[in-house]
């Protein structure tokens, strides 16, 4: 893979997941200490785990060689989506919200168990779960609540570091003449 050419995005990309991973942690520490409620924490917790996949992936060059880490972030991925689903339907979050983590769950199943996906019809996954994330993110940044906001940041940050992995398994595959 041609890496000097996503130097510059991995680094950022790379200081904003590192960047989630210190604030997830903290509000984990901060729920730990307080009266966090276990399904928030395992979030929260599943999320970190999703973060690190995805800076181990993106860092070690996306190649095939360290795909456990692609993942194994996917896997964080369906479970951060499953705790969300359990949460939604436990704390009457919106119906909106519920109905888009169901469609990302759907995405994100079929994007990891569907073999020989091919590029385009993944991309078209991939737009799916992108649409219904942000429609599913959107309200939280409209509260006034700093962990409801950090967890939107976190959600939207998981997102685009998969798609960057996806797009990096892809140039991956085009330099190994797997396309």
């Amino acid at each position: 893979m041609n890496s000097e050419k996503f130097k510059p995005l991995k680094i950022v990309q790379l200081i904003l997941i590192t960047s989630a991973i210190i604030i997830t942690f903290i509000s984990i520490i901060e729920q730990i200490m307080g009266e966090g409620i276990l399904l928030y924490i395992l979030l929260d917790i599943s999320k970190v785990l999703c973060l690190f996949c995805g800076s181990i992936y993106m860092m070690f060059g996306s190649k095939k060689s360290i795909a456990g880490f692609y993942k194994g972030f996917v896997a964080c991925y369906i479970i951060t989506l499953l705790l969300r689903i359990v949460i939604a339907f436990n704390d009457g979050i919106s119906p909106l919200q519920a109905i888009c983590s169901i469609i990302s769950l759907i995405c994100l199943l079929g994007l990891e168990f569907v073999k020989d996906l091919g590029k385009d019809k993944t991309a078209i996954l991939y737009s799916i779960l992108f649409v219904s994330e942000v429609i599913m993110a959107l309200p939280l940044f409209l509260t006034r609540q700093t962990q409801i906001i950090i967890a939107g940041i976190t959600s939207l940050l998981i997102l685009g570091t998969f798609g960057l992995m996806i797009t990096f398994k892809y140039v991956d595959k085009a330099s190994r003449g797997r396309d």
